[in-house]
């Protein structure tokens, strides 16, 4: 008889274990090599936290076994009802989109837009905080101003001051096997993750898709 010392939890199983290890991999190295990177953001400023928020398939999975394995119960609960009211706000401002007819990136664009202008909290903010800091996105981590700290919150859009795109180049593209499965990018919100329950509509729309099998 053998005795089972792990019990997975509800949705674990599905969570590709794999792919979670490399994108928690790569987010150290990645971390390692912003480490050194002045920079004015300090825990508690959260004005980017209001920004639109796009996660990939690849850390996805890492982000689904973070909230199952290590997220509580009650954070579990604020989330997901930051997450129902996100959602809410989302199909009030966007039309009633179908897998024939998707939101544009242009319409995508626009609610990015009205997000940050109307101060919509990414769901997995906390009293300031982020409840997922230790594997939330690259987007996240290579978002990095420089100086004046209170411009963030006089620009609701304010991008990062470093080059993201060689950084996710680097991290992403030429660390995962798109051969294997493509990268998607959609909105955190919209890329359900495992281990909370959310209802809502699901309003199809375009995302950006690197790599793949040609069929």
């Amino acid at each position: 008889m053998t005795n089972s010392i792990f019990s997975p939890k509800p949705g674990s199983k599905r969570i590709d274990r794999q792919i979670a290890r490399e994108a928690r991999n790569s987010a150290y190295e990645l971390d390692l090599e912003l480490s050194s990177v002045e920079k004015v953001c300090r825990e508690g400023c959260d004005h980017c936290c209001y920004q639109t928020t796009w996660v990939n398939s690849w850390e996805a999975e890492e982000i689904s076994r973070y909230v199952i394995e290590k997220m509580s119960d009650d954070t579990k609960s604020i989330v997901k009802n930051q997450m129902e009211n996100w959602h809410k706000w989302f199909d009030s401002v966007s039309r009633k989109s179908t897998r024939e007819s998707p939101l544009t990136f242009y319409e995508v664009r626009q609610l990015d837009i009205s997000a940050a202008e109307n101060h919509i909290p990414c769901p997995y903010l906390i009293d300031n905080k982020c409840s997922i800091y230790k594997a939330r996105p690259f987007m996240c981590r290579t978002h990095i101003v420089k100086k004046s700290p209170e411009q963030c919150r006089e620009e609701p859009l304010r991008d990062s001051e470093i080059n993201r795109s060689e950084l996710i180049k680097k991290y992403i593209y030429e660390r995962y096997d798109k051969k294997k499965r493509p990268i998607v990018f959609k909105p955190l919100p919209y890329i359900m993750i495992e281990g909370i329950e959310v209802e809502c509509e699901k309003r199809p729309m375009l995302g950006f898709i690197i790599g793949g099998e040609d069929k």
